[in-house]
């Protein structure tokens, strides 16, 4: 049980200090909380879990603009302010442990959201594009086909 108090506490300092946090936010992901607590504490009530699953779809969908529109105004100040820009980049595309970055768009208008052509802008030439992880559906009838 310690343990589990030392993950939500780890849990509640990084979304604490996001920058796209927001006092709604707060509220959503507070009442999400209180929703979840009372599910459980009523035995697993099915009114219950019908309240938690609407908090948490609310809690979900104002994250989700939170970070939309924070990304929005740090692209939009990218010019004036471009270390705020790249601080964003780098935190999102650091270690494993942070966030990725999932879409690019580039100076024509188009987005992209192709893991080799981010990787190309971002300039990292050690990706293995060439090396396929699962086999194709034809790879594997071949396969198999061929040992009988």
């Amino acid at each position: 049980v310690q343990n589990l108090n030392f993950f939500m506490l780890q849990w509640n300092l990084i979304w604490k200090f996001s920058q796209w946090m927001r006092r709604d936010i707060k509220s959503g992901l507070r009442r999400k909380f209180s929703a979840w607590e009372a599910f459980k504490k009523s035995g697993w009530n099915a009114q219950k879990k019908i309240v938690y699953n609407r908090a948490k779809k609310e809690a979900e969908k104002l994250v989700k603009e939170g970070v939309k529109s924070y990304e929005e105004s740090i692209a939009g100040s990218a010019k004036s302010n471009p270390k705020e820009f790249y601080r964003y980049v780098n935190n999102k595309s650091g270690n494993g442990f942070r966030e990725v970055i999932k879409a690019l768009k580039n100076s024509d208008g188009v987005v992209s959201n192709d893991p080799k052509e981010i990787a190309d802008f971002k300039e990292y030439k050690n990706i293995k594009s060439e090396r396929r992880y699962f086999l194709e559906k034809t790879d594997y009838e071949k396969t198999t086909l061929g040992a009988n």
